[in-house]
């Protein structure tokens, strides 16, 4: 382990795990009940990225609906999320590597915490399905806070719940809120290229670090 990492932070969606199947049926499901055409699941995977207000944005904007429009978003949001809570792991599994590099962090000592925008009442339940829950010491959710991500303070709330510096971890994400967060914070900011946001100009521009797979984000937690 590189002495400059006392703590790895973690996004969820796009990171840990690929989500966009469970994701994809449960948006396709509120779309269509309101009369709108169900999506591929690579359009989807496009739309996701900083929590679920603003997948449903994007899906707005793309039916040419006022995705400003608070009242007609909170409605699709109510329905999403019923949908969602049926169809939560459908498809969802962690990243080739994924779970053997995070025993072998957990096995070496070193804290782990997750900064995830996706609502407590999802992610913890989800993380328990993927028998990961339990390698976390702290994980800070969308709805824990006053901020999210892009915002810093999730993620140096879940650095000082693991007791470290933000400016001595890492946080490993996929998409642009990841690596403001992260880099705002103080954290050495992880891109993931397989994510779902890691193709965007702007993220891989202002990221520390950038892992193709698990495997190359492996060596750069332990360097030969």
């Amino acid at each position: 382990m590189t002495a400059a990492c006392a703590a790895v932070l973690f996004d969820l969606d796009g990171t840990l795990a690929d989500t966009a199947p469970a994701i994809t049926r449960a948006l396709n499901a509120t779309l269509v009940e309101h009369d709108l055409a169900a999506q591929s699941e690579p359009v989807v995977r496009g739309w996701i990225g900083g929590g679920v207000e603003l997948l449903l944005s994007r899906a707005m904007h793309a039916f040419s609906l006022d995705a400003d429009d608070a009242a007609a978003r909170a409605r699709l949001m109510g329905r999403f999320a019923v949908h969602y809570r049926d169809c939560l792991a459908d498809g969802v599994a962690a990243y080739p590597g994924m779970v053997d590099l995070l025993h072998r962090l957990r096995d070496d000592g070193t804290p782990l915490g997750m900064v995830t925008n996706k609502p407590r009442e999802f992610a913890v339940p989800l993380l328990e399905v993927l028998q990961l829950a339990p390698l976390f010491s702290a994980i800070v959710c969308g709805d824990d806070l006053p901020r999210r991500k892009p915002d810093p303070l999730p993620v140096s709330t879940a650095a000082s719940a693991l007791g470290v510096a933000a400016g001595s971890s890492w946080m490993v994400g996929d998409s642009l809120a990841d690596v403001r967060s992260a880099n705002q914070a103080g954290c050495v900011s992880v891109l993931m290229a397989y994510g779902y946001g890691s193709d965007d100009p702007q993220a891989v521009a202002q990221a520390r670090m950038h892992a193709l797979d698990v495997a190359q984000l492996r060596s750069l937690l332990y360097p030969r």
